[in-house]
């Protein structure tokens, strides 16, 4: 009788909390780099110490602080169950890693066997753990984290998690993705390792996700299911495996594509590289630029997200039978625009308040759920996870007669599409109010005074467009529109395109 197989699946949780515990740059890149590192050459070197024996077929997933394996032997899962967790604990201090097994009925896996996992993993997710680092309260503690210290360096505490995410800082995996090193040889500038290295004092966090991604896989595991003849003679394993190798491919790819586009022109012209990135695996991408770079960037990434997720699935129907990848995937993305000094968790997190708020635009009325982005630049020192609390608070003009206006325009979409403007439609506008005799200080004027008047607002937009007759696309006409699903409420991308302006 066949030994049972076992599927392995380990997530890591916290992970921006993790990363960003700081805002030491050198603290960011060390961490983002054991977050990699622990996904891949870790779990696979540990699944080898532990039991003696790694098969590369047997991997399945290993990106983004998600791992899963299947193991043949189940006293090989067993002994690996029972060690993982400290492992990764001593090779991260301060992560939290969840794992949980299935046992496979069958000779093969299936798609009840994967969402059985997801089910037992979420379950370890809301499980609470205790924290294993508090120390005694008359321990010496670290004054970033608070943690206890276990280290002094120029009369400053230093916690264990500190010192490991320094000693990582070094490496480059994540930026060799998109910038491989045997081209960043034939340029001269310096990796940025502390936030003071950027020569700009405004920067950006974007973070960009995939869509429909989850439905897509189920449509692959009820093909599986339902039409076994029709697998080319591949399992499901097969080919969740090869999704992961190809979505993992073709998001390096659009990131290679939008620093070629963006930051491989002007390397020859600073003296600090302008970003780097925090995150890179699966269909995730967060990363740290100069706000005057980020806009671009994000619209180039988008772009090529689309177009190398078609290329690079091209081939996936002929290899295993399943169509539901072949017109490609899109992205929806976020970027909070923060001053050095503000909080980069703070920043993280609204990056992904407002992909997710572009992610719920997107879904509206169709089932292909386009690529788009939001931004957002903050002013004060208010912060809210929600992202309908700063519409309401900060984005939202009511006057007395019950009529609304919203100054910001977004999401804004990589391609045309109906009461929504694109991208480059605003990066055109920006452009348009970059030039010598664009009206700003006016249409600064404007917006301020949109603020307490619309009547007198109007006035103002019409003797702008007197005076600029030259300066055309900012009639009133131009500068409101309708989004589709709140055609009750009237939007503006001017704030929008000023706001851009300021990072040029």
């Amino acid at each position: 009788m066949a030994e049972s197989k076992f599927l392995f699946g380990a997530s890591v949780q916290g992970i921006q909390d993790f990363i960003f515990s700081t805002n030491k740059l050198k603290e960011i890149i060390g961490a983002s780099s054991l977050i990699e590192k622990l996904c891949k050459d870790f779990f696979t070197e540990e699944i080898k110490n532990l039991t003696g024996s790694y098969d590369s077929s047997k991997l399945l997933l290993s990106a983004a602080g998600n791992m899963k394996y299947l193991f043949d032997s189940e006293l090989h899962c067993k002994k690996f169950v029972k060690f993982f967790l400290k492992k990764a604990s001593d090779y991260a201090p301060g992560i939290r890693v969840v794992q949980a097994t299935v046992k496979i009925n069958g000779e093969s896996l299936k798609s009840a066997d994967f969402d059985l996992l997801e089910e037992r993993l979420q379950i370890q997710k809301n499980k609470f753990l205790p924290q294993l680092n508090l120390g005694w309260m008359a321990f010496e503690r670290s004054r970033k984290t608070g943690k206890p210290a276990v280290s002094w360096n120029e009369n400053v505490a230093f916690d264990k998690a500190q010192i490991v995410k320094k000693d990582n800082s070094e490496h480059k995996q994540l930026l060799n993705k998109i910038f491989p090193s045997d081209i960043a040889k034939n340029y001269h500038f310096k990796y940025p390792y502390e936030l003071e290295d950027f020569s700009s004092s405004w920067m950006a966090v974007v973070h960009a996700d995939g869509n429909n991604l989850g439905i897509k896989i189920q449509a692959m595991a009820d093909f599986y299911t339902n039409n076994p003849a029709q697998t080319k003679g591949h399992s499901f394993h097969d080919a969740l495996k090869a999704f992961s190798e190809t979505i993992d491919k073709a998001t390096e790819q659009a990131a290679q594509d939008a620093f070629n586009a963006v930051i491989l022109p002007i390397l020859n012209d600073i003296k600090v590289l302008p970003l780097r990135p925090v995150l890179l695996g699966g269909d995730d991408i967060t990363l740290i630029i100069e706000a005057k770079y980020a806009f671009a960037f994000t619209h180039e990434y988008l772009s090529s997200f689309e177009k190398q997720t078609k290329i690079k699935f091209a081939s996936f129907q002929n290899t295993f039978g399943f169509d539901g990848f072949n017109d490609g995937f899109t992205a929806c993305a976020g970027i909070a625009y923060i001053k050095k000094s503000y909080p980069f968790h703070y920043g993280a997190e609204l990056s992904e308040v407002l992909c997710s708020a572009g992610k719920k635009v997107a879904k509206h009325n169709t089932t292909k759920a386009p690529s788009c982005l939001y931004f957002y630049k903050v002013h004060s020192s208010y912060v809210t996870s929600s992202y309908d609390d700063l519409v309401k608070k900060e984005l939202t003009i009511k006057f007395n007669n019950g009529n609304s206006i919203r100054i910001d325009g977004g999401p804004y979409f990589v391609n045309e599409r109906d009461y929504s403007k694109t991208i480059a439609f605003l990066a055109g506008k920006v452009k348009a109010l970059l030039a010598s005799d664009a009206p700003k200080s006016p249409i600064r004027n404007w917006l301020s005074i949109l603020h307490k008047n619309p009547y007198q607002a109007d006035l103002v937009l019409e003797r702008i467009n007197s005076v600029h007759k030259n300066f055309i696309g900012f009639s009133k006409d131009d500068c409101f529109f309708k989004q589709n699903g709140q055609k009750e409420m009237q939007f503006t991308w001017v704030a929008d395109a000023m706001t851009l302006t300021t990072f040029n």
